[in-house]
């Protein structure tokens, strides 16, 4: 399945950008929606479900720093890439301290992009890994666990083996 995307920006042709780079350069990622500013991608979060959002900083309304604090309340497993042309410290300071992906600076490189992409995925893959590991073992636990003895003798701390 797939890998959802949104993509948030206020400049529409930024947005068709991004869009072109995902599709080509990216096997594995779906656009699943595009907002104009912070506001528009939250709603369309709840009912989109992205797993990467890539967003502008400096938007109309409510801006891409403030759009990952609601975003990692509501949906913290996203993955957060912002996008902007501001080189202020305190854009990346913030973005590092909100757990932002990565911070990629306009005008973007299209192997930027990718790379980045790239990551995400392999994290978003490590993820699904760590999921399916974990409830093997829960059903595991719920199938053995009788079966499971743990002894509470003191002979226990003894180092001779």
């Amino acid at each position: 399945m797939a890998v959802r995307v949104m993509i948030t920006d206020d400049e529409s042709m930024v947005r068709v950008l991004i869009r072109d780079i995902i599709e080509t350069c990216v096997p594995g990622v779906t656009v699943v929606g595009e907002a104009e500013d912070g506001d528009e991608c939250l709603a369309l979060c709840v009912e989109l479900k992205p797993q990467i959002i890539i967003t502008d900083v400096v938007m109309p309304n409510t801006d891409g720093l403030s759009l990952l604090r609601q975003i990692k309340t509501i949906l913290p497993d996203v993955l957060v890439i912002l996008l902007s042309a501001h080189r202020k410290f305190e854009y990346v300071h913030e973005a590092i301290r909100e757990q932002a992906f990565d911070y990629l600076l306009k005008p973007t490189r299209e192997e930027d992009i990718e790379r980045v992409f790239q990551r995400a995925l392999e994290v978003i893959g490590e993820r699904k890994k760590h999921k399916a590991l974990y409830s093997e073992m829960r059903n595991r636990i719920k199938k053995y666990g009788s079966q499971i003895v743990v002894s509470t003798s003191e002979n226990d701390n003894d180092d001779t083996y």
